[in-house]
């Protein structure tokens, strides 16, 4: 069998390569969902950890800060946000592409106060215990241009956030527009700031899509999930050569 963790992984395996179609098969690749909704800490515990204010509304990444990953974009969509009335701050959690110096954290740095966001943006180093993160925002917005597949959008949704992302690559099939979260353009801030202005006007849209995210994480993107599926896929296997 060929495994692959999403149907348009399984769609281009099947029309790029000889391998049998009937032997590819979807097994999403699972994270231990317990750790962000039963292990999860509270809110304000992760914002005292990570230092970050208390009582403000917190759109957030997690991700190496390259250019690839736009995070960029959710700074600029974070102004416009500002310009229309809401106060947002942003959290951007992750460290440099390793091996690769672009000078790009320096840039958002430096976008930051060329915005006037200064106060308002709250960078933070790669965390070993990463559901701190996802425990102090309120909103997680994927900035990449793609993602093959993106475990951290897997978390933000097993931690129970309304998801914002870019409909490019495997999101596609992670993502439901209006469903489980908003799907925007690439590298689009007036989109994205769209989006977070209607998630910060609509709160039944950001509980409804929280929550629907939650489910689809501990149904789909479990780590038992993940075994279940490949155990069935060996079961299969050593029937079918036993007989």
């Amino acid at each position: 069998a060929w495994i692959t963790p999403l149907d348009w992984l399984a769609r281009a395996v099947r029309e790029k390569t000889r391998i049998e179609p009937s032997k590819v098969r979807v097994i999403p690749l699972g994270i231990e969902v317990d750790r962000f909704t039963d292990k999860k800490p509270g809110k304000q515990l992760a914002r005292k950890l990570l230092g970050v204010p208390k009582d403000v509304v917190i759109a957030g990444v997690v991700g190496r800060l390259d250019p690839r990953k736009g995070q960029h974009i959710l700074i600029e969509a974070c102004r416009k946000v500002h310009d229309r009335g809401h106060k947002l701050h942003l959290l951007l959690v992750g460290d440099p592409s390793l091996n690769e110096y672009t000078g790009y954290d320096e840039d958002l740095r430096k976008l930051t106060v060329k915005l006037g966001l200064d106060a308002c943006v709250h960078f933070k180093p790669h965390l070993d215990n990463i559901e701190y993160a996802y425990a102090a925002m309120d909103i997680f917005a994927l900035t990449s241009k793609s993602e093959t597949y993106g475990m951290v959008t897997l978390e933000a949704m097993a931690s129970g956030l309304p998801i914002i992302a870019t409909a490019e690559g495997g999101t596609l099939d992670i993502i439901q527009h209006e469903s489980n979260g908003l799907l925007v353009k690439p590298y689009d801030p007036v989109e994205l700031a769209d989006a977070l202005d209607i998630i910060l006007r609509d709160n039944d849209l950001a509980v409804k899509l929280a929550s629907k995210a939650q489910s689809d994480a501990e149904s789909t993107y479990s780590n038992t999930r993940q075994c279940e599926l490949l155990g069935s896929l060996f079961d299969e296997i050593l029937t079918d050569q036993e007989s």
